[in-house]
């Protein structure tokens, strides 16, 4: 087993831990509803359209859009406008983080966490996985089958290479818990201004992303520089 994380590994890491934040302080918060993700949200829109709620269907709409728009937008920074979406995605997950302190008390709570749909989806986008697994750092689903597989294939056939993709799961639905356990922490102590606590992890967070591009781009200066040493052959005479 690795003794030290790789960069990508402890980006991704990192922002599981923001990523838990958010997710339980959209449950825990007034709304009740996990902003990560849509399938709930899609459930509560049919059902408010099916029992003619319309305000509510309409506030659901608003959210799934928000979410959309979050992926539409890393997608387009980074393939239209050639963007470092890596390091705008906790830029604007901060923005969202003081949007929701200052909102106030008496709004929507669905509105509420617009904020939470939209800077989740495009952190989704951002950032697709490590160490070459493909893995979420908003919701654990997937994480969990995956880590699941690794552990069955290991007890299949004792290929110890398995428990690699078991580790790493493993870590990232510990660092997403990690960040829950930290968000109901400071619901429970400092309900008023809870969210400006997900500040310093989301600096770290951005941290994690200059650290892992500095050590991809002096990886590839290493390469560049064994390659030019090498001798060209000469022609004998």
């Amino acid at each position: 087993m690795e003794r030290k994380l790789p960069a990508d590994a402890l980006r991704h890491m990192s922002f599981a831990v923001v990523g838990g934040f958010f997710g339980a302080y959209a449950i825990l918060g007034p709304c009740g509803l996990f902003g990560n993700a849509q399938t709930v949200n899609l459930l509560q829109l049919l059902f408010d359209s099916l029992f003619g709620q319309w305000y509510s269907f309409l506030l659901h709409v608003g959210a799934l859009l928000c979410y959309i728009l979050g992926v539409m937008a890393a997608v387009i920074l980074r393939h239209k406008y050639q963007r470092n979406v890596g390091r705008i995605s906790p830029i604007i997950t901060a923005v969202c983080t003081l949007l929701l302190d200052v909102f106030p008390p008496d709004m929507p709570h669905m509105a509420f966490l617009y904020p939470i749909f939209f800077c989740m989806s495009f952190q989704w986008t951002a950032f697709s996985g490590a160490c070459g697994f493909n893995s979420s750092t908003i919701f654990s689903t997937n994480n969990v089958k995956q880590a699941s597989i690794g552990l069955a294939e290991f007890i299949c056939d004792g290929d110890r290479t398995h428990l690699r993709r078991t580790v790493f799961f493993a870590r990232t639905l510990i660092s997403f818990h990690f960040g829950a356990a930290l968000a109901f922490l400071v619901i429970r102590w400092a309900p008023t201004h809870a969210t400006l606590c997900a500040l310093p992890l989301i600096l770290l967070s951005y941290v994690t992303v200059i650290h892992e591009e500095r050590v991809a781009a002096a990886s590839e200066e290493c390469v560049s520089e064994e390659c030019t040493s090498v001798e060209e052959p000469t022609l004998s005479a």
